[in-house]
């Protein structure tokens, strides 16, 4: 693990296309990352939204929740019987919310596995059926009634422990009596379920957990971090490791796996996690490799990869709707691809009576919003988040955007006002 040290730099990016790098291209495929101010300067490991408004962040001795759709965070003072968050060493690993109340809190290494059904104000601890299950680290729950927990022995290597209707139960995790491994993460497609090791394993289930086999992987001792499914039916795996970085990949449901290739970077990164937007886009954080400081996301969207430094490492990326997409890090590091602005604002088009046109569109683009105003806010962001800045002229209930400068492609308009805001799409040919 490299040093992690906090930095003022302010947020730069490259862009490569289809996996090349090439200097010479516009920066037109980077994604703009807002950092948000929370209540906490400690290292944040965890991230969830249960719904577009309210969410939760865990790190090292803190819980945070929101109620404004990330605008704002609030610490949240957590009891219930063996819950401590103040104790040394207590890290908040994991979390997962089936809704604004019901959730689960990983606290790792030591502390345990516990369930709240009030929005994080009391906790109840679960109990594993392994014996000696005393190091915690990850879940990954199907609903409130079935789903698996991660982590390791006392004595023991990586072990995963099953949860179905109220019971735990032990699963056939493979033995390798090294008491430093612990399961990191876990994804799954309907039954068959992956988990990745801190000591280079990759465990697969075709059972839903109840056995596993180990199943080869391309790198040389590395850390797996964590582990996504993407694109319907292809897993990806983050890792770091002395001799190689990147991520893997594996497009025979965990069967076989390689290395990525379409990552190649002068960054060298250890990455820590991955995730997928509800709209299909792929994302990666980590640390650079460099120096060792600063923190990087990597964004897919069909043949762009956006390579984007931010000030400090990423340790978890979640997203809401299709395209709303956090990252949280070092040092209180809490990252949005949106603009903080347009946060909390209610996306409503039935207080909008709105029409666009011409769309496809060429030198300008005319939107109507129906109200009896001149003024709004508007956003114009490209299929990446990028903020795009274009001459508006504002009028009575309609706004004329021109276009002429824009490069062809496809793009997306926010306007608010009266309290909500629309997002509209157009295309410019």
């Amino acid at each position: 693990m490299k040093t992690l040290a906090p930095t003022n730099l302010n947020i730069v990016s490259v862009a490569l296309l289809s996996g090349m790098l090439s200097l010479a291209c516009p920066l037109t495929a980077q994604v703009e990352w807002f950092p948000i101010d929370v209540p906490s300067d400690h290292r944040l490991l965890s991230i969830d939204f249960p719904t577009d408004d309210i969410g939760y962040i865990g790190g090292q001795g803190v819980l945070m929740k929101t109620l404004d759709g990330g605008l704002s965070w609030n610490q949240v003072e957590v009891s219930g019987d063996n819950i401590n968050l103040d104790s040394e060493g207590a890290h908040v690993t994991d979390l997962h919310f089936f809704d604004a109340d019901h959730g689960l809190l990983v606290i790792g290494e030591w502390g345990g596995l516990f369930k709240t059904l009030d929005g994080g104000a009391t906790w109840t601890q679960e109990i594993p059926a392994s014996d000696g299950f005393c190091r915690f680290k990850c879940v990954l729950f199907e609903d409130e009634d079935h789903g698996l927990l991660g982590g390791g022995g006392c004595f023991q290597s990586g072990l995963v422990d099953s949860y179905d209707t109220g019971i735990w139960n032990t699963t056939d995790t493979p033995e390798t009596f090294d008491s430093s491994e612990l399961i990191n993460a876990m994804a799954s497609k309907e039954n068959i379920i992956i988990a990745v090791t801190n000591l280079s394993r990759i465990l697969r289930s075709a059972d839903s957990g109840e056995t596993w086999v180990e199943v080869p992987q391309p790198v040389e001792e590395p850390n797996i971090t964590d582990v996504a499914l993407m694109q319907g039916d292809i897993f990806r795996a983050t890792y770091a490791a002395e001799e190689s970085f990147g991520i893997m990949k594996s497009e025979d449901l965990g069967l076989t796996w390689e290395i990525d290739g379409d990552l190649a970077t002068f960054f060298y990164p250890d990455m820590f996690a991955i995730h997928e937007s509800q709209a299909g886009r792929a994302y990666v954080g980590g640390i650079e490799g460099n120096q060792g400081i600063l923190g990087l996301i990597i964004s897919q969207t069909e043949d762009f990869w956006s390579f984007d430094l931010v000030a400090q490492p990423i340790f978890d990326i979640t997203s809401y709707g299709d395209s709303v997409v956090w990252a949280v890090g070092d040092s209180g590091a809490v990252y949005v691809n949106v603009n903080p602005l347009l946060l909390s604002l209610e996306e409503s088009s039935e207080r909008f009576p709105h029409a666009i046109y011409p769309n496809p569109c060429e030198n300008e683009l005319t939107f109507e919003h129906g109200l009896m105003s001149s003024g709004g806010q508007v956003l114009i962001t490209d299929v990446l988040g990028k903020t795009i800045v274009l001459k508006v002229k504002f009028g009575q209930g309609m706004l004329r955007i021109d276009t002429s400068e824009l490069p062809s492609g496809r793009y997306i308009l926010t306007y608010r006002a009266a309290g909500a805001q629309v997002s509209l799409d157009f295309v410019k040919e």
